[in-house]
């Protein structure tokens, strides 16, 4: 038997067993093949479809839907994956598209959404830029007290707003444009300001409302003593001054009643109060200066530096109008020690004054007698004023009491030729400004007829003439000319007579 299986083992019954096998695999797949086709009959497509096995989703020809991770990440609908990259984020219609034009459309869209945000940003940088510069330069500036620029700047900003009908509020710009505008006594401005940006009948802020009412009271004040004084001529000031030094000083603590269309004050026997009136109570600067001011009409020295004092003292927003006007009284009457003080008051107010700097020509006029350095201080006024930003109006409402105590240096001095010229620069100034004085006129004409301009002095004459039918004698020359032409007065006593140191 081992015989016979090693035979077959060798290869002598090698084919018979081959046979054999062949034989088994050709019966399989027949059973295989009717197998199939007993279950296609018997199962159907729709049968297949509804099959379901965890993990498998069972297809017969079409494919079910791909899941949502793995379509193309820029249509969305089709497979992704190339045939050169099965793992690429895109199918190959898109990568294709991609290839000729290699920008994503989303990308390219919120780039341009982006480039329109940063366009309309600058657009509004570009706008707003000069406010926030010119209100930094102003706040700067009002922080050391240097008014006139804060002014500019300010101005600069209100105007710009306006010019380009803007709705933005710049309450912190505006508040300090209104600060600065009562510091320097622009009290229109003030109010105008206010009213314009502020609901006057609820303003909140502390300080816009302490001005508001602050102002409110002294144009009430000035109202009501007017009113009081409208009685009493210029004639009557020398032979009633003591009544009207008496009828002023008796509205100190009255109240005045002030409504839209009325305003009246507690002396008024036949007004009575509804309690609908806005109440306020004289301001006492305001008396003081009105009590000033007649005593100047009277010439009553005494009472002019008296009422002067009681208004600088009673009064810290009329400091700036009374503090220059009582150094300038006690200069003129030899009182430098008090004088001295009062210029540093002005001086810290507002450090661009041109007060500060006539009240310094002034002391070196009267008290040194060195007029080179009179003259000299108020060419450095005007050249500080010139250096103001936006300062051509200023210079010229401000820059004339300077050409006014510059001319009456260089009389002292003896350059007639010089104060010639400095007193028609303020001449100039005065009529730019709408402000021209008798006094600069006058020493104009002094003047012309001192260097012998006739033309100048016949041109001044005639002016005076035209204005004759409507103002008689009040325009005419006063007798510093009348008496410069008859011999009866010099130059320099015309200088220092005081009568041109108020202009």
């Amino acid at each position: 038997m081992s015989d016979n299986e090693n035979k077959s083992l060798n290869g002598e019954n090698e084919s018979s067993v081959h046979d054999e096998m062949e034989e088994l695999a050709r019966i399989f797949r027949e059973e295989l093949g009717k197998a199939r086709e007993e279950a296609e009959k018997e199962t159907s497509s729709e049968d297949f479809e509804e099959l379901e096995v965890e993990g498998y989703a069972v297809t017969m020809g079409d494919k079910k839907e791909t899941a949502v991770d793995e379509l193309c990440e820029c249509c969305g609908e089709r497979p992704r994956g190339t045939k050169r990259n099965p793992n690429s984020p895109f199918c190959d219609e898109c990568a294709a598209i991609m290839e000729k034009y290699p920008y994503d459309w989303k990308g390219i869209i919120m780039l341009i959404a982006v480039l329109g945000v940063m366009v309309l940003s600058l657009v509004t940088f570009v706008e707003i830029t000069p406010i926030f510069a010119q209100g930094v330069r102003g706040n700067n500036a009002l922080r050391k007290n240097e008014l006139y620029s804060a002014s500019a700047y300010y101005n600069d900003v209100s105007e710009y707003i306006s010019e380009n009908n803007m709705t933005l509020k710049f309450k912190s710009i505006i508040k300090n444009k209104i600060i600065t505008e009562y510091k320097l006594l622009y009290m229109s401005d003030v109010l105008n300001d206010i009213e314009t940006n502020y609901d006057v009948k609820n303003i909140k802020d502390k300080d816009i409302k302490k001005i508001y009412d602050s102002i409110r009271s002294m144009n009430a004040s000035a109202t009501m003593i007017q009113e009081h004084l409208g009685g009493y001529s210029d004639s009557d000031v020398i032979k009633k001054y003591d009544d009207l030094i008496s009828t002023v000083e008796g509205l100190i603590g009255k109240k005045i009643y002030v409504t839209d269309t009325e305003i009246h004050d507690e002396s008024e026997e036949d007004f009575k109060p509804t309690g609908k009136e806005t109440v306020f109570i004289y301001d006492e600067g305001w008396i003081r200066l009105y009590q000033y001011s007649i005593a100047v009409t009277a010439d009553n020295e005494k009472d002019i530096k008296l009422y002067l004092e009681k208004a600088v003292e009673c009064s810290e927003y009329l400091e700036s109008l009374a503090a220059p006007l009582l150094a300038q009284t006690y200069i003129g009457s030899g009182e430098y020690d008090k004088a001295e003080p009062l210029i540093n008051r002005v001086k810290e107010r507002n450090s661009e004054s041109a007060e500060y700097y006539m009240l310094l020509s002034m002391m070196s006029r009267y008290k040194d007698k060195n007029y080179t350095a009179a003259k000299d201080i108020c060419i450095t006024g005007l050249e500080n004023l010139s250096y103001i930003y936006n300062s051509y109006d200023l210079i010229a409402e401000r820059g004339a009491m300077l050409s006014m105590q510059k001319t009456l240096a260089l009389i002292m001095a003896k350059d007639y030729e010089g104060a010639y010229a400095s007193a028609k620069e303020c001449y100039s100034y005065q009529t730019e400004s709408g402000s021209a004085t008798i006094q600069a006129r006058d020493l104009y004409a002094v003047l012309a007829l001192a260097t012998g301009d006739e033309d100048t002095f016949k041109e001044l004459s005639d002016e005076i003439k035209q204005y004759e039918e409507i103002y008689g004698d009040e325009m005419a020359f006063t007798d510093d000319v009348k008496d410069y032409q008859a011999g009866k007065i010099t130059l320099q006593e015309i200088a220092m007579s005081g009568r041109y140191d108020l202009v």
